[in-house]
């Protein structure tokens, strides 16, 4: 008999979910406090940024270097 709460769970469930969303929507469009968003008249302080050490770079080839294709064996 198990089977009988399982078919009236399924045929519950699109009912309580709808339910749930009509709460939720009535909840935010009827919210007594409303949200407002203060800006500062004065700008936030801001970090001061920090230095990036930058890599050296490499030194440049020699002219005396034999490059050569490598040895395929």
């Amino acid at each position: 008999m198990w089977y009988y709460k399982v078919v009236v769970g399924i045929l519950l469930l699109p009912w309580s979910l709808i339910l749930l969303m009509a709460v939720g929507a009535a909840r935010h469009r009827y919210a007594r406090k409303a949200r407002v968003i203060v800006l500062s008249p004065t700008p936030l302080e801001t970090a001061a940024a920090m230095p990036i050490g930058l890599p050296e770079p490499a030194p440049a080839y020699s002219t005396d270097l034999d490059v050569s294709a490598p040895q395929i064996s």
